[in-house]
């Protein structure tokens, strides 16, 4: 929960959908400008050689747009516009979701495999160290010794391996997160997959719900409108 809180605040991918939507709806609410009634002003001052009296004229004039094709067609498609950056946010924040539940489960793996890996190599260097007195004693192989060793060092590999597992993981981590720098993350709590959910009877009652097919429409109608 706190790495999805974070993730929606500061993710660089999901804020900039966000400021797209942003833009899309003020370019929208801008294009019904054609439609609002306009008022210019404007005044004179003039003087005679004559007379020399100032000569003071003012005029306003006031206009309203009855109707406009051409204005019409820009506020439909300013809110198609609107309509696809919505359906852009939406894919982006599914999509946010699914590569966090993804990077995290990976966390906690790495963070479970290091420590494995730490465990084993504590017992393959115990392994290895009894082999040794036996041998040195005349009471094992050379062989096993060398394969006891052979062992260690294996071990000694998958620590390695688990540790740069476990920083790529933190990377991915940091990223997700919007971070500007690499942080040791620790992955803590427990973490269960929801079910499944029920198979629809009818599949295209979830076609409005996918986020292509909304972003499609909205470029169809923008195209109309143009």
């Amino acid at each position: 929960e706190d790495s999805v809180a974070q993730a929606a605040r500061a993710n660089p991918t999901l804020a900039s959908s966000r400021l797209s939507v942003d833009s899309s709806r003020a370019s929208y609410y801008s294009s019904f400008n054609g439609f609002l009634p306009s008022l210019s002003l404007s005044n004179s001052v003039s003087e005679s050689n004559s007379s020399r009296l100032p000569s003071y004229s003012a005029s306003a004039s006031a206009g309203l747009t009855l109707f406009s094709a051409s204005q019409a067609a820009s506020i439909r498609s300013a809110s198609a516009s609107l309509n696809a950056a919505e359906a852009s946010l939406r894919a982006a924040s599914a999509a946010l979701r699914s590569s966090l539940r993804q990077t995290f489960s990976a966390l906690l793996l790495a963070q479970a495999s290091l420590e494995t890996a730490r465990r084993i190599i504590v017992i393959r260097r115990h392994d290895s160290e009894l082999v040794t007195l036996r041998y040195e004693a005349g009471r094992e192989s050379k062989g096993n010794m060398l394969r006891a060793k052979a062992q260690m060092m294996q071990a000694e590999y998958a620590v390695v391996s688990a540790e740069r597992d476990l920083r790529t993981a933190q990377r991915d981590m940091s990223r997700q997160l919007g971070r500007e720098g690499f942080e040791a993350f620790v992955a803590t709590g427990a973490f269960a997959s929801a079910p499944p959910p029920a198979r629809p009877e009818d599949f295209s009652a979830l076609l409005p719900l996918c986020t292509d097919v909304a972003i499609a429409e909205a470029t169809l109608r923008s195209s109309k409108a143009s």
